[in-house]
C-alpha cells in the first residue's frame, strides 16, 4: 500500500516503485481538474512542474524529447513528451496520450532498450493517458472509461523484459456534463467533459506494486 500522506523528499533517481506513485500525487492536480479540451498541453507541463520542483538544483526537463531510433516514413515519430534528467544523465521518460493508448505502452519499451547512449541511464517510465472526447447519444451520452485492466497487464508484460525499471501508468478520468454556465464551454462537447480523479499504478518486473484509485486524494 501507498502511505496516505506523500512528501517531497524523495530521491530523483533511487524511488522504489511505491515512492513514484507517492511522489507523482504531489503533482498539481488541481490544476488539470480545473482544465477543458486537449489536456496535452497541461500534462506534460504539469509533469514538468512535478520533476523539477522534487530537486531544482540537480533535476532538468527536455520538453519534446529525442526519439528512441529511426522510424519508417508514416509509422510516426519516436520522440518523446518528455525526457527527464538528474545531473548527468537521462533518468526517466514521460509519455501524455489521449488516442493510441496501446502503442504508448509499447513505445516505452522502445526507450528502454534503445541503442542510443542516451537512454542508457533510463530507471522509470510513465505513461499518462486521457480520454478525449465523449460518444453515446441524448441520456447515454458519456465519457467512456478507458481499458485501464487491459492497459495495466500490457505495461506489466513491458517492465517483465526490463528488470528493474519502474513504470507508472496514470489515469486523468472524465464525466460528460451537458449544461454548463461558461458560454465557451457550450460550444461543443469537447469542452463539457470534466476531470475528475486521477488513477495511478506502478509496475516493476512484471509486477503490480501498487495502485491508488485516486491521486488526487493524497496530495
Amino acid at each position: 500500500m501507498v502511505k496516505e500522506n506523500a512528501h517531497s523528499e524523495y530521491s530523483s533517481i533511487l524511488m522504489t516503485a511505491e515512492e513514484l506513485l507517492e511522489s507523482l500525487c504531489l503533482v498539481r492536480w488541481h490544476t488539470a481538474m480545473r482544465t477543458y479540451g486537449n489536456d496535452h498541453a497541461t500534462l506534460v507541463g504539469l509533469l514538468t512542474d512535478w520533476w523539477i520542483g522534487l530537486d531544482s538544483s540537480s533535476n532538468w526537463v527536455i520538453d519534446s524529447g529525442p526519439a528512441f531510433g529511426h522510424r519508417a516514413r508514416g509509422q510516426g515519430r519516436g520522440n518523446c513528451d518528455l525526457l527527464l534528467g538528474h545531473e548527468g544523465n537521462a533518468v526517466g521518460v514521460v509519455e501524455v496520450e489521449g488516442t493510441r493508448f496501446s502503442w504508448c505502452v509499447e513505445k516505452i519499451g522502445h526507450f528502454f532498450r534503445a541503442e542510443n547512449p542516451v537512454f542508457s541511464h533510463l530507471r522509470f517510465g510513465i505513461i499518462l493517458i486521457y480520454p478525449v472526447e465523449p460518444s453515446g447519444r441524448g441520456t447515454e451520452r458519456e465519457v467512456a472509461e478507458l481499458p485501464w485492466d487491459d492497459l495495466v497487464q500490457k505495461t506489466q508484460r513491458v517492465t517483465r523484459a526490463y528488470a528493474g525499471r519502474n513504470l507508472a501508468l496514470l489515469y486523468l478520468r472524465k464525466r460528460y456534463v451537458r449544461e454548463q454556465t461558461a458560454e465557451a464551454r457550450r460550444i461543443n462537447d469537447y469542452y463539457r467533459c470534466v476531470p475528475t480523479t486521477v488513477k495511478g499504478a506502478v509496475m516493476v518486473d512484471g509486477t503490480l506494486v501498487a495502485e491508488l484509485n485516486d491521486l488526487t486524494a493524497h496530495g
